[in-house]
């Protein structure tokens, strides 16, 4: 049973591919993982990439069932897809309106005060830090706080 698996395993490294696409990139020993409507999904020496038929010689786009008018149906999806998306992080990035008023009603009465810092760069000041509300890079908004030296 082991050997009939090894064997097995061994013939389908013998089949391993070798594809230059269109474009001049060169996928060693892949093998096709999955067929979509406009693409193939492999798995080489390097790890794996989704290339697309338009990508891809006519002798590969035939044995893997190329069809225009599937692919041009695929791409204005993945399209579509990819605005929405687009859209959705956009909105996410915009702070709420209730944000904007907060901001807005803060922003003059809230000031960062680093107080005197000594020349010699010695030891940090005692004062208090006022720290403004702002939004993070994942779209988070942290509220205004007040910042104290630790304690000692």
């Amino acid at each position: 049973m082991k050997i009939q698996l090894l064997l097995l395993f061994c013939a389908a490294n013998l089949f391993a591919l070798d594809i230059t696409t269109l474009d001049g990139t060169i996928y060693k020993d892949c093998r096709v993982s999955k067929v979509d409507d406009d693409g193939i999904c492999v798995l080489f020496s390097g790890g794996g990439a989704k290339v697309k038929f338009a990508n891809l010689p006519e002798d590969i786009r035939k044995q893997y069932g190329y069809d225009p008018q599937k692919a041009a149906k695929a791409a204005k999806i993945e399209t579509a897809r990819k605005q929405k998306e687009l859209e959705a992080r956009t909105a996410q990035q915009e702070p709420t309106e209730s944000q904007k008023q907060f901001q807005s009603t803060n922003s003059q009465s809230q000031s960062v005060n680093t107080g005197p810092s000594s020349s010699s760069g010695g030891a940090p000041s005692d004062k208090t830090v006022s720290v403004r509300g702002y939004t993070r890079k994942d779209g988070t908004y942290v509220q205004p706080y007040t910042r104290r030296p630790p304690r000692r």
